[in-house]
């Protein structure tokens, strides 16, 4: 005879078995990975703490160099002009005493020019009369009467304010030149060819000291 199985009986057995089958839950597994989470967030955001303040660390870094190599650009070109005004103020001085130089080089140039002008004009206005012997305390006046005293005897209308000069050459000869310079390159002709003329005429007794005025009978030359 069958027995109907009891309904309460079975459902208590269903109910332990579905609690026997399930896996019991582990809550300190569960604290730990919690605690093991909220550190490594922790950890997280300390990192990115780290790095950010690193990061801000470099870029005030950089922006220091930046402002100290632009400083220091600024301070180059500060100088670069500087030398740059100095070179080119360097540079108008030294062109202007290029120019002032030229200026002189042509100023000494025409003087030199006028120089030799003058000493030409001196030349040719100048003669030499040679071997006349040097007399005791000599000096201008003597030495143009000598003058005068020749063109008398060459018949020359020569006067002592008609020379411009006279002197002797330097040397310790005793008969050095003596140089006449007239007022006139006339006057120096006139006397010139007079004392050719004499001289062609007095073959025996050309012109010498004595002609001067001196007791004397070497001869002077007198260039033609």
């Amino acid at each position: 005879m069958f027995r109907t199985p009891e309904k309460a009986s079975s459902e208590s057995n269903l109910t332990e078995i579905a609690l026997a089958e399930t896996p019991k839950m582990n809550f300190g597994n569960l604290r730990n990975k919690r605690k093991r989470s909220e550190e490594s967030s922790c950890d997280l955001t300390e990192f990115k703490a780290e790095i950010k303040n690193m990061l801000s660390t470099w870029m005030t870094e950089q922006g220091n160099e930046r402002k100290q190599i632009s400083s220091s650009l600024k301070s180059i070109e500060e100088s670069i002009s500087f030398l740059s005004a100095q070179y080119d103020d360097m540079k108008k001085k030294m062109d202007i005493i290029e120019q002032e130089k030229k200026r002189d080089r042509e100023y000494i140039l025409f003087l030199e020019d006028k120089v030799e002008d003058l000493q030409k004009a001196s030349r040719k206005c100048s003669m030499e009369l040679k071997n006349v012997p040097k007399i005791k305390n000599e000096n201008k006046e003597i030495l143009s009467t000598m003058v005068t005293h020749l063109s008398s005897q060459l018949k020359v209308d020569l006067e002592t304010k008609d020379i411009k000069d006279i002197y002797r050459t330097s040397s310790k000869a005793d008969k050095t030149p003596i140089v006449v310079e007239f007022s006139s390159y006339i006057l120096k002709t006139d006397l010139m060819n007079a004392a050719k003329k004499y001289n062609i005429m007095n073959k025996n007794n050309k012109l010498n000291a004595s002609h001067l005025g001196q007791q004397s009978n070497s001869t002077p030359h007198i260039p033609l």
